[in-house]
């Protein structure tokens, strides 16, 4: 096994060897094969039939690393049962021992724990944060408060893993955002009726986060929530080749990633994203405690603007078109109540965007000329307003 792509073709060979069976009632990861059954009658049908499939190949199985007719068993790390999957005990208690670090090696190791086990963390990145901006280099460590808390309440929430459920061939599943101005984050959740509830239950199957990069946290709102549909093709690409997706969100993202006049990459996102089958939805009522906890905590942390003081002017503008003309209106109210109301014709041809992209750029020079520095604009259009604050591109 140390020759250059062995491992490749040994993975090869075990789907060749088992191809009939893969899917339906093996799993194979290279030496590692798990031979799994709903009922118990059929269980010994499944193990002689792998074991045919196994001596075909004279492949030998080593008895001391073999167990049969167990309810649950580890694979890749992961404790897989008829409840879905779960941490690895091992792994969880292991970080539930550690001490806080005292030097950066220590954080680095904690985060790489931490990353073994973030498809079953919601939000991970967000909570993350004061720990990951200790790996930046500095001179001196320095272990904070905001870190010590964060410390604290990941082991708490490892203690409390969800079990993630596993889904079923070709099963339909939900894609929900969370996105804050230095994280976005995705859980991929499938909706199963359960007994004794009268309504479907939506279970998590993988929680995807990523903290933003400087130049990434300048993307306007709708382009995070883009960007979080396209990595969570880029870390989880089977599900989307397996199973329809349907992006479910309050944003309308289908009309944002189907815009002709999309630029830049935006339309990079759209071409990748219609490789793959899927479906845009708004959301409506959580029914899980897990995704409510992932929307509650996603709302607590949103950016909210500062609030002005006293010593900003407002201006109002409106630009109207008239079969005349057209025309718009200016009114500036200084920090102490005092009014200014102007009126501005336009003598060409325009649209009614037009009209009032030229009011507000109006109101600002009359602003500037009398030497206002601080100033807050309110406007009706929804289009002037959002590109003009940079949240949408012109």
């Amino acid at each position: 096994m140390g020759l250059k792509n062995a491992g490749a073709t040994y993975q090869r060979t075990m789907q060749r060897c088992l191809h009939e069976q893969i899917g339906r009632n093996v799993h194979v990861y290279v030496d590692d094969i798990v031979i799994k059954t709903k009922e118990h009658r059929t269980l010994l049908e499944d193990i002689a039939e792998t074991f045919t499939n196994l001596r075909r190949y004279q492949m030998k199985l080593n008895p001391e690393k073999c167990m049969f007719g167990v309810p649950a068993g580890r694979l890749l790390g992961y404790l897989v049962s008829a409840r879905g999957i779960e941490a690895n005990p091992d792994k969880i208690a292991a970080i539930e021992s550690m001490e806080p670090p005292t030097g950066l090696r220590g954080v680095q190791k904690f985060a790489g724990c931490m990353a073994s086990l973030s498809r079953f963390l919601s939000r991970l990145g967000e909570k993350a944060l004061p720990l990951y901006q200790l790996l930046k280099k500095t001179e001196k460590f320095g272990w904070t408060a905001e870190a010590d808390a964060a410390f604290i309440d990941l082991k708490r929430m490892l203690s409390t893993a969800p079990i993630l459920a596993a889904p079923a061939p070709r099963e339909p599943m939900m894609l929900y955002i969370a996105v804050t101005p230095r994280v976005v984050s995705v859980v991929f959740v499938v909706e199963r009726p359960e007994e004794g509830k009268a309504q479907p239950v939506q279970r998590p199957v993988y929680y995807v986060s990523e903290v933003l990069s400087p130049s990434k946290q300048n993307y306007p709102h709708y382009q995070k929530l883009v960007y979080g549909v396209y990595l969570a093709i880029k870390r989880a690409k089977h599900y989307f080749q397996e199973h329809v997706i349907t992006v479910v969100s309050t944003a309308p993202i289908s009309e944002i990633v189907g815009n002709k006049d999309a630029t830049g990459r935006v339309a990079k996102w759209a071409v990748i994203l219609s490789a793959y089958h899927i479906q845009y939805e708004p959301r409506t009522a959580i029914k899980s405690q897990a995704l409510a906890d992932f929307f509650v905590d996603w709302a607590e942390t949103q950016y909210l603007p500062p609030v002005p003081d006293s010593t900003h002017w407002h201006m109002h503008f409106d630009g109207s078109k008239m079969r005349s003309g057209l025309g718009a209106g200016i009114v500036l109210t200084s920090p102490k109540g005092d009014r200014l109301d102007y009126v501005l014709q336009i003598h060409f041809r325009a649209s009614n965007n037009v009209a009032e992209y030229e009011v507000l750029v109006h109101g600002l020079r009359l602003a500037k000329e009398m030497g206002v520095t601080r100033i807050l604009c309110f406007g009706d259009s929804d289009l002037v307003v959002q590109q003009a604050s940079g949240e949408w591109d012109a």
